[in-house]
């Protein structure tokens, strides 16, 4: 698998990550699994007649606090879930009389920051038939009808008795899924092969992983046509990783995204401590770069939303009214100069300003004036 391929991969969600501790594990000293999730839980299912109160949970070697741990007795089996701490491994422990009978380190961070997981971790997912097999005495894993379009009838959906939390306190939902509960739109129900798992295959997966776009564009044809028809192309769009931006079930933030817009792009960007500098480009800072960047696709470089000069003017339209006053007015062939480095040279805003933050007053480069000029213009002309 090619590296790109393995980054969209790596990217897919599942709608939540389940461990299950399997009977080599369920004994003292079992060897520590580590896993990613992509959710800010970890959810541990164990079957036992024990009683909820002999069991007890730690979190990084301490007794967990219960704002760190919930747990549930349903008829046979214990549910646990762990919240984590966002790009921190958790290390995680399920005691049973004091014995140890589970353990893991789990790290957490969403799947567009697939970047920052250890290679030594990894996603264990939970929809194989074998683990599916140890909870169908209580859930129903075959597919109905109504599934596909539970309208009126959404409690009785397939996936929602189990998944029916997983939008609570998002305030963007992606309708399909959290309203209609039209799960089956873009998750397969039959066992396929999937990257997750090279034991066995997996369901409620997505088709067309490595180009998850196809299923976005089923809806939304109007982005296709901009990735289809106009030449500057958004990387992970290009790639088919609609996910890497937009989280496909539900967010806190607009639009689905999968963090706060402008530390979204400063992450992949390499632009993590841009908003730190000393001067902030206003627009930056209240609107983010999609004021000036186009997020999928655009007909200008860099996804430009306009060309060079008319995207700075199309908000200082003080400096229209200036005119030749502001230096890059009727530059450069109002001047003269035979210096070799302004031969043929075309100035413009961001040959003196930084588009996105300085260290400097009004955004220039230099904290002297003189060596902007200085820049093309060397003394006598040569």
């Amino acid at each position: 698998m090619s590296p790109i391929t393995a980054a969209i991969a790596r990217s897919l969600i599942i709608f939540t990550i389940v461990g299950l501790a399997l009977p080599s594990q369920a004994r003292a000293g079992a060897v520590i699994k580590k896993i990613w999730s992509t959710t800010p839980y970890f959810t541990l299912i164990r079957p036992t007649k024990s009683p909820l109160t002999q069991f007890s949970f730690s979190i990084n070697g301490s007794p967990a606090e219960k704002s760190q741990v919930s747990a549930v007795k349903h008829q046979n089996s214990l549910h646990v879930r762990f919240h984590l701490t966002y790009a921190e491994k958790t290390t995680i422990e399920l005691r049973d009389g004091g014995q140890a009978i589970y353990s893991a380190d789990v790290f957490f961070v969403p799947s567009y920051m697939n970047g920052l997981v250890p290679e030594d971790f990894t996603y264990i997912p939970f929809h194989t038939l074998t683990n599916e097999a140890r909870c169908q005495a209580c859930h129903r894993f075959t597919i109905a009808p109504p599934d596909l379009n539970p309208r009126g009838k959404i409690k009785s959906q397939i996936c929602f008795p189990c998944h029916h939390n997983d939008f609570e306190g998002k305030q963007s939902q992606h309708a399909p899924a959290s309203i209609n509960w039209q799960c089956l739109q873009c998750h397969q129900s039959e066992a396929k092969e999937s990257p997750w798992s090279e034991d066995e295959p997996l369901r409620f997966t997505v088709d067309n992983v490595r180009e998850i776009s196809i299923l976005c564009y089923t809806c939304h044809p109007s982005v296709e046509k901009e990735v289809t028809t106009l030449p500057f192309v958004h990387g992970p769009l290009g790639m088919g990783a609609c996910n890497q931006c937009h989280d496909p079930h539900a967010s806190k933030w607009p639009k689905l995204l999968e963090n706060e817009p402008t530390l979204l792009c400063a992450f992949c960007h390499d632009m993590q401590d841009i908003l730190s500098r000393p001067v902030v480009h206003g627009v930056l800072k209240d609107k983010g770069c999609i004021a000036c960047h186009h997020p999928h696709a655009s007909s200008h470089p860099r996804q430009l939303t306009n060309t060079g000069n008319d995207l700075c003017l199309g908000c200082h339209e003080s400096i229209k009214r200036i005119g030749n006053n502001h230096p890059v007015q009727g530059h450069p062939v109002s001047i003269k100069d035979s210096s070799k480095k302004a031969r043929g040279d075309k100035l413009s805003c961001v040959s003196c300003h930084s588009p996105h933050a300085s260290d400097f007053p009004k955004l220039l480069d230099e904290e002297e004036v003189m060596n902007l000029c200085t820049r093309c213009h060397t003394p006598g002309g040569k």
